[in-house]
């Protein structure tokens, strides 16, 4: 909290400022956990569309991506990580 307002933990190296990303969560498969963890701030700090695009440029990483308002986004490589597919359900669909 700064000033009563909720503020990221995550400074934009481009404003100086806590980020203001449209994201909540990346998740980045990569070839180590360091390459991943750098990946992913990387993604987060860029916003939903800019940081998919940048994660599909890299031809070793695949992502999970899920914004403020509850989308998620993929990238294509995820498919060769999983067996599985992700069906999005809101949490309040789950508590019911």
């Amino acid at each position: 909290m700064q000033n009563g307002a909720m503020q990221h933990h995550l400074i934009d190296p481009r404003t100086g400022w806590p980020s203001t990303s449209d994201l909540i969560s990346v998740t980045i498969i990569a070839r180590t956990t360091v390459e991943a963890e750098v990946y992913a701030k990387v993604a987060f700090l860029m916003g939903a569309g800019d940081g998919l695009r940048f994660v599909e440029r890299q031809s070793s990483l695949a992502t999970v991506l899920v914004t403020h308002d509850g989308d998620v986004l993929t990238s294509s490589r995820l498919e060769n990580y999983l067996d599985v597919h992700f069906v999005y359900q809101p949490v309040e669909a789950v508590a019911a």
